[in-house]
């Protein structure tokens, strides 16, 4: 249910993303991921990830454990940008 199993990953994309929506029904949370390019007039979406909304909590959890290290360990981070 975390972050870390015990099983190998093939292959990966990355992508710097800075946009975020986030949407839910009943029984899912749906979460797009994209970036915005401020000249442009709308997002480049990479990712659309469909899920529980109990999984949606242990990801909001592992952000947040995170989150807190990095600040702990690096700096605060300043979300008023």
């Amino acid at each position: 249910m975390g972050s870390e199993k015990d099983f190998s990953i093939k292959k990966i994309k990355e992508h710097y993303v800075n946009y975020f929506k986030v949407g839910f029904r009943e029984c899912v949370f749906s979460l797009d991921f994209g970036q915005y390019n401020p000249e442009g007039k709308e997002a480049d979406l990479y990712c659309r990830i469909i899920t529980s909304p109990k999984y949606a909590k242990v990801l909001c959890n592992i952000l947040q454990e995170s989150l807190d290290e990095y600040e702990k360990n690096h700096e605060i981070i300043n979300d008023e940008d």
